[in-house]
């Protein structure tokens, strides 16, 4: 059978290179028709313009479909799903998209406008890296409340000798603030769907064990609480 990473080498490699995008933006959606709207605005504000976005839609029941069909925008897929968890739907999204980089986003977050340039940028200066990530806060659309203790926390993952130590040890590290290379998930694998909780840690500490990681210090992605 063949597994997600090498369905993901095969999308990408079905393509011309000058068809690919640089950037393939992964978001899984459940039930996210009150919110996806301002996230895919997000995403079409970045100052980094060349990606695709694959929605995953994993089985809503109300309007996430229309909601991102709606969108006149040839950069956006949608994709539905029997309904089967977080991780299996950005699985689904990285084995359908192309990029060189795979950027998550959860249908529900907000990134600034600067997010992608600066992760690619990174990327460009040193490709041995396996991961970079940003720094987040947390918000609450009702009262606009922003909650930014855990930022020192945030930028203790990337500090010391020990990235993956760091990860096992404080968690933390915001799906949508990573961005990975798709040569990097063809090496250690995808989300592990068997797995309850904590799927995000696991891939980041199989990546992070074989890899340099760097951190972008700055806030550049707003999570809802």
């Amino acid at each position: 059978m063949t597994s997600p990473s090498e369905a993901s080498r095969a999308s990408a490699e079905s393509l011309d290179p000058g068809d690919r995008p640089t950037v393939s933006v992964v978001i899984p959606a459940y039930n996210a028709e009150g919110f996806i709207a301002e996230t895919l605005d997000s995403v079409l504000a970045q100052t980094f313009q060349d990606y695709e976005v694959v929605v995953v839609d994993d089985g809503s029941v109300d309007d996430t479909r229309g909601v991102v069909e709606s969108y006149d925008e040839p950069r956006f897929r949608y994709i539905r799903q029997e309904n089967g968890g977080a991780s299996r739907a950005r699985n689904r999204g990285i084995a359908s998209s192309s990029g060189e980089f795979i950027a998550f986003l959860d249908s529900d977050d907000l990134w600034v406008p600067e997010k992608l340039e600066r992760q690619v940028e990174a990327f460009r200066e040193n490709p041995s890296l396996g991961l970079v990530s940003t720094l987040h806060d947390a918000h609450s659309p009702e009262t606009g409340e922003q909650e930014m203790s855990g930022l020192r926390k945030r930028e203790r993952l990337f500090s010391g000798p020990s990235v993956v130590h760091n990860i096992v040890a404080w968690s933390g590290l915001a799906t949508p603030t990573v961005m990975v290379p798709r040569w990097v998930l063809d090496e250690v694998g995808v989300f592990d769907p068997e797995l309850r909780s904590g799927e995000d840690d696991n891939l980041w500490v199989r990546i992070t064990a074989r890899h340099p990681a760097e951190l972008v210090d700055e806030v550049l992605v707003h999570c809802r609480l």
